[in-house]
């Protein structure tokens, strides 16, 4: 025990003595440790001169510096990762990063940027992370340093012991991540990132894009991950995923879409999950996702959808979620997840279904989650529904009421038995009150049922 304690007091000792003043003018206000120079959280407002050339790890962050020359960085040849975050950097210069072709973790998250250069990073074909969001705690946008197995930590100060990987919190799947997130781009050169050709992950999310150029991603044959999430997009070249061929992940959240063209996802084969939430898409072309042999997530809720081609998912046998909450869809065609054989959360909740056929899920096995809430379902039209639903050992959550007798009733607490109606009385919508139930044609009126005594007595 008195072996542990005094090594663990040594290392202590040494970390803490490790840490000294840098030599020099200007930059003897910093901190040089081994290669890391750090110059955090020091009121500064211009980067200081004499930095050691051997620098691979600089952090700058968390000051008040508004320009940086051109020529800021130029002998800093071993420099892997750079921290600027939280300063007030509102342009750089093009040739900024030039000498820096070992480069791997840019962090400018936090600054004023509305523009980006189109050469800034054409010499850094090594960069592994662009840093460029605005809120390091907004979901989405973070970006973790894992120093051990399983242990994921945010920050230059963690730089330190920066060993292996970089993992975006959305997938924890990418090494190479560059995110451009919540900042205010408005528009991008057509060759921005056509240096990178070793970039697996971009994150454009929340910022103003209205278009892309067709060209944006055509050198990038790694990428993994696109998030063009929360911008202001109308529509999409048809060629932009052309080159992606390994692309897992696609997320076109919160845009302004209202269309999007047959071809768009033709080439990504290897998609796993694609995100279309919250757009304004009113119909959808019937092989948008032919090519997408292995999707398990598709996300189209919030758009204005109020049919759905029945061959839309028909290729996409791998396909575990499918989310169609908050649209207009009125019906379902029977064969829509015929080939969806893996298929386990479905969300119809939110739309205008008054009825769901049993014959919709004849082929699906493993649900586990489904919702069809706030739909105007009408209890009796869901028989079959319902007895499906009994017939399910696997589906663990499920959500949903539909009426009987203008009142609202969980689908699964409702007794069918209740339905029995006299085939005379069944002509169509003339004989079905507002609400969707029978009505009660007068010659029964005559002779009530213990069925018609019930209806009788609560329209009264």
């Amino acid at each position: 025990m008195l072996y542990i304690v005094t090594v663990i007091v040594i290392v202590s000792l040494l970390e803490q003595t490790y840490a000294v003043p840098c030599s020099g003018q200007q930059i003897s206000v910093c901190e040089c440790i081994d290669t890391l120079v750090d110059c955090e959280n020091l009121n500064l407002t211009t980067v200081p001169s004499n930095i050691p050339i051997t620098t691979t790890k600089l952090g700058l962050s968390n000051n008040h510096i508004s320009t940086i020359a051109e020529h800021a960085f130029v002998d800093l040849v071993s420099l892997e990762s750079i921290n600027l975050f939280d300063n007030a950097l509102s342009s750089l210069p093009a040739e900024l990063f030039s000498s820096n072709i070992n480069l791997k973790i840019i962090t400018l998250q936090g600054n004023n940027l509305s523009s980006l250069p189109a050469q800034l990073f054409s010499s850094n074909t090594n960069l592994e992370v662009i840093n460029l969001f605005k809120n390091a705690l907004k979901f989405g946008g973070l970006v973790f340093l894992k120093h051990k197995p399983g242990v994921y930590k945010f920050g230059f100060q963690y730089f330190k012991q920066f060993t292996t990987r970089i993992v975006f919190v959305e997938h924890q799947a990418s090494d190479y991540v560059k995110i451009f997130f919540n900042n205010a781009l408005s528009s991008l050169p057509a060759d921005l990132f056509s240096s990178n050709i070793n970039l697996e992950s971009i994150n454009l999310g929340s910022n103003v894009l209205s278009s892309l150029p067709p060209e944006l991603f055509s050198s990038n044959t790694k990428l993994r991950t696109i998030n063009l999430f929360d911008n202001a997009l109308s529509s999409l070249p048809a060629e932009l995923f052309s080159s992606n061929i390994n692309l897992k992940f696609i997320t076109l959240q919160g845009n302004n879409l209202s269309s999007l063209p047959a071809q768009l996802f033709s080439s990504n084969t290897n998609l796993e999950v694609i995100n279309l939430f919250n757009n304004a898409l009113s119909s959808l072309p019937a092989d948008l996702f032919s090519s997408n042999i292995n999707l398990e997530s598709i996300n189209l809720g919030s758009n204005i959808l109020s049919s759905l081609p029945p061959e839309l998912f028909s290729s996409n046998t791998k396909l575990r979620t499918i989310n169609l909450f908050n649209n207009s869809l009125s019906s379902l065609p029977a064969e829509l997840f015929s080939s969806n054989i893996n298929l386990k959360v479905i969300f119809l909740n939110s739309n205008v279904l008054t009825t769901i056929s049993a014959n919709i899920f004849g082929s699906l096995t493993n649900i586990s989650d489904l919702n069809v809430e706030n739909n105007p379902l009408v209890c009796c039209d869901l028989k079959d529904f319902i007895e499906w639903l009994d017939l399910q050992t696997k589906l663990t959550e499920f959500s949903g009421q539909c009426t009987y007798l203008a009142n609202d009733t969980d689908i699964r607490d409702f007794n069918t038995s209740e339905c029995i109606i006299p085939e005379s009385c069944k002509h169509g919508d003339t004989n079905k009150r507002s609400d969707g139930e029978w009505k009660i044609p007068r010659k029964w009126k005559k002779k009530p049922s213990p069925l018609i005594f019930e209806l009788k007595s609560s329209m009264k």
